[in-house]
């Protein structure tokens, strides 16, 4: 086909199929712009490819201005008149049906004329200065002379009028043509100018005018892509997600209930509502509770042993004959203390529901008890209470001392006789009980008794952090800590960090159609040599956080107390395959993270991106934009033959495919540059589609590298080349195991 080439404006044939842009020396010829006199000529011009004058102009329309300057955002301009157009029939600045000088430029009335070939027309007619005649017709049939007629596309049209004619894929003319692109009815030609597209509504390849890249080739080569559920209309579709939507309705399929596209008429009643609906026999239940048909397995799922079994309560399911996911499997304890599977790889918690708990002892209220706490990874101290009378923690005796009862250490074997249980048992006949600064206390004469013992009165306790022990502040509060367990609970102890916050773009070149990769990361920091135990990350384009676009939450990390985190996240602007959240191009997105330690359960603040490392502080955030503007060249080229021969022209058809911000185009004719290299120390910086000769044998890997304003993206692909007359056979060599 040919095309224009961009750098010295001149006609040039190239390979590979596409639309011709120029004719060379006669028709459609090429031109560019004069610098000087900033108009499009064919000669004595820079080698600026252009269409007409407004691409040389440096002046455009302002709409604050309403004038042609060069502060304009709109269209390219010579002068304000260019910027005036019809629009609902008014001249106004900055329309878009046509250029106008008044109202009545963009006023029209209808009339019958006949045409040269006898047919008769309803033609529209800009009205003249003195005003609009009244109209003759509202369309072609109102002009008839003699009757109508019905034509092969089914439009009715006047008897001594034509058919209608269209445009087939071969630039013919025919009245039953499958297209949308009418031929001219003068001379019955097909515009200079069509490509093919496929129609969204009935899912077929149609030709179609003005110049464009051909998405489809009729019933052969590159096929239109409809949704594909059985009975549906013929929607087009470019991937899955636009699917999505179809009406669909229930029926039976070989023992399972399906959705499938509704027919144009409407949707049926549904068949089925589940899978048992469909069984021929009574469904059967499985050891687990679940229904199947009386002839299909039972569904099976791994053990904590990492068998595979029908009769395991499990999340992670597995094949009898070849149970590899139970090898990638490992057990936790949940929130109910149960020993649970879940898929990957990773530590074995537990392998019993015993694994998740572990028994401690206990005093309370002159008992001392064996009780169970949640936890896996601990020594079991007891298995019932008389195992807890020898532990440190119930070594108590109590005793009444000048009306109180006091508890205190036992320092004789023997010794631990529990002479009282509360201050009432204390308090002597004549004496009541109250609160006093937080202890129950006998005092002398008589009243109401307030206590029996100490946690009857209002106390918390708080930690004294410089001697690392538990004191009772005898007001209403929160314990800190136990009395017990002091050396522990009042450690010092400070929440983790953060910092170095970064976000990167990472590799341009992400071989993902319209997706591009963004990196998010930091490092967690704790001063006590605490593990990270889990982590909050956010995105968000509001500044408050209100509706964040990314809202991820990993626990159970097993990352030390200093550790780099880093999270992936996708850069798209319309739906793909790919699911999952996301941010877009060219918008800006606040992000923070916070972070939780093992050892307290401590959490760190919101960390906010700032540009440097990070900030508590919400007024010093920065947003981050995404560093590239549009998603990666696709870079993709097929070989014709794939097996070649000496001295055979061999066929590289470009399929890449680049982007801008508002969308895909194909990358042949970038001005940014094209590499072939053919793997026979051969390159072409060609654009587009091309044809190589290799005059030795063997096996060759060609390179094809697409570059945009951006960076460099490339593809690699093997050719096989043999010498046609070559009768020498292939060579073996034999290697382990024989």
């Amino acid at each position: 086909h040919n095309e224009c080439n961009t750098e010295n404006c001149k006609c040039e044939v190239v390979s590979g199929m596409g639309i011709d842009t120029c004719k060379g020396d006669t028709g459609l010829e090429c031109t560019c712009c004069n610098v000087l006199a900033q108009t499009c000529e064919i000669e004595n011009s820079s080698g600026i490819f252009c269409l007409d004058n407004a691409y040389c102009s440096e002046t455009k329309c302002n709409s604050l201005t309403q004038a042609c300057d060069a502060e304009g955002t709109g269209e390219p301009c010579f002068e304000t008149s260019d910027c005036f157009a019809c629009q609902a029939f008014s001249c106004i600045f900055g329309g878009t049906e046509g250029l106008c000088s008044t109202d009545t430029d963009c006023q029209t009335y209808n009339v019958c004329t006949a045409q040269p070939n006898g047919a008769n027309t309803c033609d529209t007619l800009t009205c003249p200065q003195e005003g609009c005649p009244i109209d003759d017709c509202t369309d072609d049939l109102n002009c008839c002379a003699s009757g109508t007629k019905i034509c092969a596309d089914g439009s009715e049209v006047c008897t001594e009028n034509p058919c209608p004619t269209y445009c087939t894929f071969d630039g013919a003319c025919t009245e039953t043509a499958d297209s949308l692109e009418p031929c001219d009815p003068e001379n019955n030609m097909c515009p200079t100018f069509t490509h093919n597209e496929c129609n969204t509504e009935n899912c077929k390849c149609e030709v179609v005018s003005g110049m464009g890249i051909d998405t489809c080739k009729g019933d052969t080569g590159l096929e239109c892509t409809c949704c594909v559920l059985e009975g549906s209309s013929l929607n087009w579709c470019f991937d899955d997600t636009f699917c999505s939507d179809i009406e669909t309705y229930n029926v039976c399929s070989i023992q399972t209930c399906e959705s499938v596209g509704c027919p144009i008429e409407g949707c049926p009643p549904d068949e089925c509502q589940e899978f048992t609906d469909c069984c021929e026999e009574i469904p059967t239940l499985c050891p687990n509770g679940m229904p199947v048909c009386a002839d299909d397995p039972c569904p099976s799922y791994c053990t904590t042993d990492k068998q595979c079994s029908e009769f395991a309560f499990g999340n992670v399911s597995c094949d009898p004959l070849l149970p590899i996911e139970c090898l990638e499997s490992h057990n936790i304890c949940n929130e109910l203390d149960q020993c649970e599977v879940v898929s990957g790889l990773g530590f074995d918690e537990c392998f019993l529901d015993l694994d998740c708990t572990h028994t401690v002892c206990g005093y309370s209220q002159g008992i001392c008890s064996c009780t169970e706490e949640s936890g896996s990874g601990f020594i079991n101290e007891c298995s019932e209470d008389l195992d807890c009378e020898s532990s440190p923690i119930c070594a108590k005796k109590t005793e009444c001392i000048d009306n109180q009862c006091v508890m205190s250490d036992c320092l004789l074997e023997g010794d631990c006789n529990f002479l009282c249980f509360d201050q009432e048992a204390c308090c002597s006949s004549g004496n009541h009980t109250e609160c006093v600064n937080g202890q129950c206390v006998c005092l002398i004469g008589e009243g109401e008794d307030r206590c029996q013992t100490d946690t009857n009165c209002s106390y918390h306790t708080e930690c004294n952090f410089e001697f690392e022990s538990c004191y009772i502040v005898d007001e209403i509060g929160i314990n800190e800590c136990s009395l017990y367990n002091s050396e522990i609970d009042c450690e010092i102890n400070t929440p983790p960090s953060i910092t170095n916050l970064r976000a990167d773009e990472g590799n341009y070149c992400t071989e993902i159609p319209y997706v591009g990769i963004a990196y998010f990361s930091w490092t967690y920091q704790d001063l006590e040599d605490g593990s990270q135990k889990n982590f909050k990350f956010q995105v968000d384009d509001n500044s408050d956080f209100s509706s964040p676009e990314v809202d991820r939450f990993f626990d159970r990390l097993t990352s030390g107390f200093s550790s780099n985190n880093e999270q992936m996240v996708y850069v798209k602007n319309q739906p793909t395959m790919i699911a999952g959240d996301f941010i877009k191009y060219g918008i800006p997105y606040y992000w923070r993270v916070m972070v939780q330690e093992y050892k307290k359960d401590l959490s760190s603040d919101w960390v906010y991106y700032d540009g440097l490392i990070g900030t508590t502080d919400p007024n010093l955030k920065e947003a981050y934009i995404y560093g590239y503007v549009h998603p990666a060249p696709i870079v993709d080229f097929n070989i014709l033959p794939e097996t070649a021969v000496i001295d055979e022209d061999v066929y590289f058809g470009d399929m890449s495919v680049c982007y801008t911000e508002s969308g895909p185009y194909a990358c042949k004719g970038l001005p940014y540059g094209y590499t072939w290299t053919f793997g026979d120390n051969s390159t072409s910086n060609k654009s587009g589609d091309i044809f190589h000769t290799y005059t030795s044998d063997g096996i060759f890997t060609s390179t094809l590298q697409v570059c945009d304003e951006i960076n460099c993206c490339s593809s690699t692909k093997n050719i096989s080349v043999r010498n046609e007359t070559s009768t020498e056979l292939p060579k073996f060599k034999e290697i382990p195991p024989y």
